[in-house]
């Protein structure tokens, strides 16, 4: 099984297609690898940031069922 790393991706509302790629990298690739590492910054948000946007929620939610498998 591999290991992956994943940095930087900055999914945000201005590139939603990078979103819907992400989720199924997730459903996919890591769904099959033994850990997935993330690095650096997910989400194109800045520290302080006190509310999740909805743009986000679908990730979130694709993340916690990888983390179920």
């Amino acid at each position: 099984m591999a290991t992956l790393f994943i940095s930087d991706i900055h999914l945000g509302e201005e590139c939603p297609d990078i979103s819907q790629r992400f989720i199924k990298f997730l459903r996919q690739e890591a769904a099959n690898a033994e850990s997935l590492y993330i690095l650096g910054d997910l989400f194109e948000v800045w520290i302080g940031d006190d509310v999740i946007a909805d743009e986000y929620l679908p990730v979130i939610d694709a993340l916690k069922q990888l983390s179920l498998i």
